[in-house]
């Protein structure tokens, strides 16, 4: 009795930090169940999504897989610009990589050409939140792309 008399406060203990931890948003958590469903997001679903994701980003970093470098200004606004200008953007669907799943975002991307069709694919990880891949394409005689993985950090 003695023993458990002891170990009874350290139990207490972990058990108050166990419970402390922060709890998930419940619309966060529906949201990533919709995310994992094959049909098309609406365009209410997919600004929820894009509002959600930015929240997520806030305080990261963002650079190219292999670069050390942070994203400038200029090519933040190419890869990320689309979630807070979403002028023809739409849900491609979904792709798995490995064991992830993510949500491919489509939206038309600048072009010097008026002949030459440019898109931008943003992956989101759905169990994050957060861009994981970039690819721009452009139609010149085919296609031409330009693709990367993202690395995200924490701002200092």
């Amino acid at each position: 009795m003695l023993k458990f008399a002891k170990a009874l406060p350290l139990l207490v203990a972990c058990l108050v930090v166990c419970s402390c931890g922060a709890r998930e948003d419940p619309a966060r958590g529906e949201l990533r169940q919709r995310l994992r469903q094959s049909n098309q997001l609406s365009p209410e679903e997919l600004g929820r999504v894009r509002a959600e994701i930015t929240r997520t980003m806030a305080g990261k970093t963002f650079s190219m897989q292999g670069s050390p470098q942070e994203l400038d200004a200029e090519q933040r606004e190419l890869v990320l610009g689309m979630l807070t200008e979403p002028a023809g953007m739409f849900d491609e669907g979904m792709k798995t990589q490995g064991e992830k799943t993510f949500r491919v975002l489509n939206a038309p991307a600048a072009s010097n050409d008026a002949e030459v069709e440019a898109f931008r694919r943003l992956w989101i990880d759905i169990e994050t939140f957060l861009p994981h891949r970039f690819e721009l394409a452009r139609s010149v005689g085919g296609y031409e792309t330009t693709e990367f993985d993202l690395v995200v950090g924490s701002k200092k």
